[in-house]
């Protein structure tokens, strides 16, 4: 009797060690797939930066759920082009549009307008965060339009791209705004759980 209650515990050890093994496996699959994706993305983008038409010359969109890795992915592009001799900046977007707006209090307006059209890649980071309201709505339509066809535009948005156009509000100026953008743009889209909270636990 004592020996089946102990062939019994042992089967039911070995179970769970079975089970433990066949969750990690499972996670560690998912993991790998999810970095595969995001390596592949990765260099399918900075491919085409060495390889600057088309791509120094079109939009790239960069969306995905908060701390997936948004902003890590632009600057990496962005350091890539600065490595190849292309003049590069980066913005927050609702920084750079509260620089704009107070550049036209001193008319630097179109000294900053002009310094951004000369970039060969600029980075707009965070965009639809904050609400769009008609001022940088005209200011985003200016930038979009001087860059077209002519330099690369890389925005990191948490927002989904097709909901874009509810983000910019008046259907005319969103309409000229995403018609530069999106038909010839790359679009990355970003999956996975937050890289901070994935840290955070990695410090606990």
């Amino acid at each position: 009797m004592f020996c089946v209650a102990l062939i019994i515990v042992i089967l039911g050890i070995l179970w769970l060690i079975r089970r433990r093994i066949t969750l990690i496996l499972k996670v560690e699959k998912e993991k790998n797939q999810l970095l595969n994706n995001w390596y592949e993305q990765e260099n399918r983008v900075l491919t085409a930066l060495q390889y600057p038409s088309p791509m120094i010359k079109s939009a790239q969109g960069i969306t995905g759920l908060t701390g997936v890795g948004k902003s890590y992915l632009a600057s990496a592009l962005g350091y890539q082009a600065c490595i190849m001799g292309y003049k590069v900046r980066y913005y927050n977007m609702s920084k750079l549009f509260s620089t704009l707006k107070m550049s036209k209090a001193d008319n630097s307006y179109l000294k900053e307008i002009n310094r951004i059209e000369k970039q060969d890649v600029l980075i707009l980071d965070d965009f639809g965060l904050h609400p769009i309201d008609p001022a940088t709505q005209m200011a985003l339509l200016e930038i979009i339009e001087d860059r077209h066809g002519k330099s690369s535009t890389i925005i990191a948005s948490q927002v989904p791209v097709n909901k874009w156009h509810e983000l910019l509000g008046e259907q005319t100026i969103a309409d000229a705004i995403l018609d530069r953008i999106i038909h010839t743009s790359n679009r990355i889209e970003l999956q996975g759980e937050s890289m901070r909270k994935k840290q955070a636990k990695n410090n606990l």
